[in-house]
């Protein structure tokens, strides 16, 4: 039987417990400015302090291109170079490279279909004595290397096996990207649907990325694999093939600096260290597709929302560290009401006590865009917020800003057609989203550890319109949650070194990568690194082979894997002491 004394107590502590919860809600109500969108403040960084290449014959890093730099592989060594702070000149054909010189030239990168063959077989083997970095950015056709025994030789192809191979997996060889070897095939969760030609290699060649066919599967063992990705010495060159469309995108970033990190004995380079979430069209203000969300969800798009979603984004962020940037609407198609002001107050709130950040949907059109701007200016939501979300277009955006309509919005982030990281206009910066949150395979893969690789740069996209307007089964909440929080926790983890971010603080860190140059030398077993047009602090990647970092004085280093270190930089003047690691 319970006493007086003991219900007495209870209802005491129950008393207490509502009481502490209360004054935890008033206190955070009126410590936290929940209408604030992202970091505030002046941009310090504009388009005009971004690097533009030193075109002086003295310029360190210089790199040449054989070949348009608008075709898809120029692009890459374009975008790759602005990124590495390399000055690029591009040449149509091998013979006006020849022609012009190209003194202090250290790396040559080939499109094949700029090459004239086999007249230019002749000149390329010339070059293999000039101590450069060659590239094959993709290779020629099977039929032309068959034909030309002087291009099998500078590309260190003993003979061509098989015109084209059908790959049944992919496997990546530790040390090359970062994150490590890595299987792609049946039995890795990850199919390859891949064919490219098979060459047999000369003795002297050193693959980086091969591919399985189920005869060398078969063969237990035996090292018969046709190669995608390798090196050949020849004369005084580092030669390096690329079988396949590997270079056409962003996972070509990643490739290239693998190739300089291997013939060097160290590479040493600027990053930009952010981890975004991008959450787009969410949250949605006004109910919308109430029959069949009640009929799916048994839910009202605003309890879908609250209720269902919400949860679950905060617990696949927490499992995977990631932070929220939610780019908010009013309406995403066909609303059924006005939007709700109080829903707006609530995920404010929510976003600031989760770290995460509010931005702006732009991919709705003009009238889209001033009916959410009229709608925040209702709820007294005037502070600006510092990022908008374009989708696959920048038009819209780009006709808001000329109009004064985008007023306070510094970076925008979409899956548009143009560089992944840059400038969108003089003021606004461009941050590419890089994957979608609940696709993850083979090329996704391989994507990811070339970006990196090269940038420590990773933008994850999630788009809640299919959520709220399901058209198939995996558009349904459980069933893309699920996809979601899976690949979240699972495909990033190697990369918990760098940092999360949301998109106003990595804004801060893309305009001070632009803006930044830097030279770097080795004497002894010290690095000497050199920094111009550094704001704040700034983040570069090492990459060694034997050494280990043992001290860093004008900045700190923490180690990603072995080989590999990020250095945050906070003076013009780094040294990087070096000691030899145990074997």
């Amino acid at each position: 039987m319970l006493s007086r004394r003991k219900l007495f107590s209870m209802l005491l502590m129950m008393a207490v417990l509502l009481a502490l919860y209360m004054f935890t809600e008033i206190y955070l109500s009126a410590t936290n400015d929940y209408e604030v969108g992202g970091a505030a403040g002046e941009v310090a960084l504009l388009r005009a302090d971004a690097w533009e290449a030193d075109g002086a014959e003295g310029a360190p890093r210089q790199t040449a291109l054989i070949g348009s730099a608008h075709g898809a592989l120029g692009q890459t060594v374009a975008q790759w170079c602005t990124y590495s702070k390399r000055p690029l000149r591009c040449y149509a054909s091998l013979s006006s490279y020849l022609a012009a010189g190209a003194d202090g030239v250290q790396v040559l990168c080939i499109d094949p279909a700029a090459l004239s063959l086999p007249a230019d077989a002749e000149a390329l083997e010339g070059l293999t004595q000039k101590g450069l970095t060659i590239v094959f950015c993709a290779l020629p056709d099977v039929e032309e290397i068959a034909r030309s025994p002087g291009l099998q030789a500078v590309l260190g192809i003993k003979s061509v096996r098989q015109a084209q191979a059908a790959l049944t997996g992919v496997y990546l060889y530790d040390g090359f990207l970062v994150g490590g070897e890595a299987f792609y095939g049946q039995n890795s969760g990850m199919e390859v649907e891949l064919e490219i030609p098979w060459y047999e290699l000369e003795s002297g060649t050193k693959v980086y990325l091969t591919g399985l066919t189920r005869a060398a599967e078969d063969d237990e063992g035996q090292e018969e694999r046709p190669a995608i990705l390798w090196r050949n010495n020849e004369g005084s060159a580092k030669i390096y093939a690329v079988n396949g469309d590997f270079l056409e995108d962003e996972t070509g970033f990643g490739l290239l600096d693998g190739m300089l990190a291997e013939g060097s004995p160290y590479l040493l380079r600027p990053v930009v260290n952010a981890q975004n979430l991008t959450v787009a069209g969410y949250p949605s203000f006004a109910a919308e597709n109430t029959r069949q969300l009640q009929e799916i969800y048994a839910s009202s798009h605003k309890m879908l929302l609250q209720n269902t979603v919400w949860p679950n984004l905060i617990a696949a962020t927490e499992q995977s560290g990631f932070r929220m940037t939610c780019y908010m609407t009013t309406q995403l198609r066909s609303p059924e009401g006005e939007p709700q002001a109080d829903d707006l107050a609530y995920y404010l709130r929510q976003f600031k006590e989760r770290r995460g950040e509010a931005g702006r949907c732009a991919d709705g059109g003009p009238e889209q865009w001033a009916q959410d701007t009229a709608f925040l200016s209702a709820q007294g939501s005037s502070v600006p917020y510092p990022a908008a979300y374009v989708g696959t277009d920048a038009a819209d955006f780009l006709a808001f800003a000329r109009g004064g309509d985008a007023q306070g919005i510094r970076t925008v982030t979409g899956d548009c057609e143009r560089p992944l990281l840059g400038y969108l206009t003089e003021t606004v910066t461009y941050q590419g989203a890089t994957h979608r949150a609940d696709r993850y395979g083979f090329r996704e893969d391989l994507k990811n550890r070339s970006l990196q690789t090269a940038l420590a740069y990773t933008n994850i996209l999630l788009e809640m319109e299919r959520v709220t307007w399901p058209e198939t089964a995996e558009d349904r909440w459980e069933n893309y949650s699920r996809e979601i929080a899976g690949n979240l926790s699972t495909w990033w983890k190697p990369y918990s070194q760098f940092d999360k971010t949301t998109a106003a603080e990595s804004d801060a860190r893309v305009r001070a990568f632009l803006a930044l140059d830097y030279e770097d030398e080795l004497d002894g077993d010290t690095i000497t690194l050199t920094i111009r047009g550094r704001e704040g602090t700034v983040s570069f990647l090492l990459r060694t082979h034997d050494q280990e970092v043992q001290s860093v004085s004008g900045g700190t280093a923490g180690q990603v894997e072995k080989g590999c270190w990020l250095v945050s930089v906070e003076e013009d003047t780094v040294r990087i002491a070096l000691a030899h690691g145990q074997p």
